[in-house]
């Protein structure tokens, strides 16, 4: 939960709580905890919003972009060297997979399924 909230930071800019809790389906009290978490490891910060003073928006910080980066590459790495271990002819399946990946992806998932 905290890694997808720090990502969701990061992707879509400073957040409201209550779009947080929104995103990720927990309880206001619950993002609060974790934002707070999130926020003493040095990864977030909250500032005011600036359209409305009695809010707070969370952003992420250099400190949580370089976390997210390094996080990144590692899976990279990972991914690579598995990928690496497949003989060439699942290698060429999954290069003619990729089509049909990316379409899955820019589908939106359905909530009742």
């Amino acid at each position: 939960m905290a890694l997808s909230t720090l990502a969701a930071v990061d992707r879509l800019g400073p957040l409201r709580i209550t779009d947080l809790v929104a995103r990720e389906r927990i309880t206001q009290p619950g993002m609060t905890g974790l934002v707070a978490r999130l926020e003493a490891a040095g990864l977030v910060q909250r500032r005011q919003d600036p359209t409305d003073g009695r809010a707070t928006l969370v952003e992420v910080t250099p400190v949580g972009t370089a976390y997210l980066v390094s996080l990144h590459r590692q899976r990279a790495a990972t991914l690579a060297e598995h990928l690496r271990r497949l003989d060439l002819d699942e290698q060429r399946l999954l290069v003619a997979a990729v089509g049909a990946l990316h379409s899955l992806t820019d589908q939106p998932l359905d909530e009742g399924a």
